[in-house]
């Protein structure tokens, strides 16, 4: 338990560095200082980054090897931009969400009887994290090195004049020499740009994983009391009102995360399936794919993977803990206390319409008309009219292990789409 405890404590100061180096972690003791501009310098290198690659693509229009793989930069850069906004737009909000949720979590983690429920599916997020950011640090890596490798290849073999190449290709409005001051100045600002994206691609997005674990953790709080109530040496009427008033928390934190990361999640399923289509066609079309081509594209491709299934499995986590404290409800609780409890559960944070419409069967097939109590009976048509609620990104994109399906399915379709154009070209 305690090898357990100082795992979960290694794994958020790791996310809170990387946050803290991009400047957007959760906290008001720098919001007025000099601080708060750090991620709005980095998202315009990003976003001056990126406008170079743009320009980059539009002149290799007809070439979609090299168009595929500009876009494919440029989407990337751009999620960075978008990151840094929603997290500035709605630092209130992220601030109200980091300190409600960590005022419960310790709350729940102070309850002996269920630390180790709270901790069993730690490693579905700490692994993810550490396997992100090393994925994030060989793509990094390789991009900053390839060129000097070319460099000295070129020196070793005699090879003049020495043919010197970007990180990232771009088009600019000046031109310079390779090897100028000049050019080491770009090489410096794409460094800084890729650097930056790593941070905070790997700490925006272990985040949410982050939010979600201690949700589950308030879910077996949850379950702990339902599971008691109905004991004689219970107060069930305080055990119901504490479970209101956390699923009211709760409700509210599900909104600021939606309000926070649904443009991100959004943009993510949009993205996704462009950026894996454009790596699968360049690696279709490379003539000689070398072991570190390879090594690049499985690196690259595994990267975007994992970042698309955190987000669809995190958001199905929430699923499942609501299936558990569904279940305690119906089959621990006594009748009346059971329909009492369902009433102010009803609509908490379903992932999807099937989930809840399976829970609203069931509350309909409990025998409550037959129960002779007019209150209940009223209860249980108000909590039947709830309409079913879910998470879900920009109010349309429900985040579930669904989507990540359909982004790989987009991925193969425009795939060969891509190949169809290729062979007519």
């Amino acid at each position: 338990m305690v090898d357990q405890l100082s795992s979960y404590r290694k794994y958020v100061r790791r996310i809170r560095g990387l946050l803290l180096f991009t400047g957007l972690w959760p906290s008001r003791k720098w919001a007025g200082s000099a601080y708060r501009f750090i991620p709005f310098i980095n998202g315009i290198v990003c976003f001056s980054l990126s406008c170079a690659v743009l320009s980059f693509c539009g002149d290799q229009f007809n070439n979609l090897e090299l168009l595929t793989k500009g876009f494919g930069i440029v989407g990337s850069y751009w999620t960075a931009v978008l990151k840094v906004l929603c997290f500035r737009i709605n630092h209130k909000e992220l601030v109200d969400l980091h300190r409600t949720l960590e005022k419960y979590f310790e709350e729940s983690l102070s309850n002996d009887k269920i630390r180790k429920q709270i901790f069993d599916p730690l490693t579905i997020f700490v692994v993810p994290f550490y396997a992100l950011t090393i994925l994030l640090f060989i793509s990094t890596l390789a991009f900053f090195i390839a060129p000097v490798i070319l460099v000295c290849v070129q020196l070793s073999n005699g090879i003049y004049p020495v043919k010197y190449l970007l990180p990232n290709p771009g088009k600019y409005p000046y031109s310079f020499e390779g090897g100028s001051l000049v050019y080491y100045v770009h090489y410096a600002w794409q460094m800084l740009a890729a650097t930056y994206l790593l941070c905070l691609t790997s700490g925006v997005d272990s985040l949410f994983g982050y939010y979600v674990f201690q949700m589950h953790a308030i879910f077996q709080l949850m379950n702990h009391r339902m599971n008691n109530l109905g004991l004689a040496d219970q107060d069930n009427g305080s055990i119901v009102r504490e479970c209101v008033k956390m699923y009211q928390m709760l409700a509210k934190c599900r909104d600021h995360l939606q309000l926070i990361y649904g443009p991100i999640v959004f943009w993510i399923f949009l993205t996704s399936a462009i950026i894996l289509c454009s790596q699968i066609f360049q690696a279709s079309q490379t003539g000689q794919l070398t072991v570190g081509r390879a090594v690049l594209f499985v690196t690259y491709f595994a990267l975007k993977l994992l970042q698309a299934l955190m987000y669809a499995w995190y958001g199905s986590v929430i699923v499942t803990e609501v299936g558990k404290l569904k279940k305690l409800i119906l089959f621990f609780c006594p009748i009346k206390q059971r329909f009492w409890s369902l009433v102010f559960c009803s609509e908490i944070l379903f992932a999807n319409e099937k989930q809840s419409e399976k829970f609203r069967d069931a509350v309909y097939c409990c025998d409550w008309p037959g129960s002779g109590d007019k209150s209940l009976m009223n209860d249980v048509l108000i909590m039947m009219c709830n309409k079913p609620l879910g998470i879900t990104a920009c109010k349309f994109l429900i985040i579930s292990t669904n989507m990540f399906t359909t982004i790989i399915n987009t991925t193969m379709s425009y795939f060969f789409l891509l190949q169809t154009l290729d062979e007519a070209n």
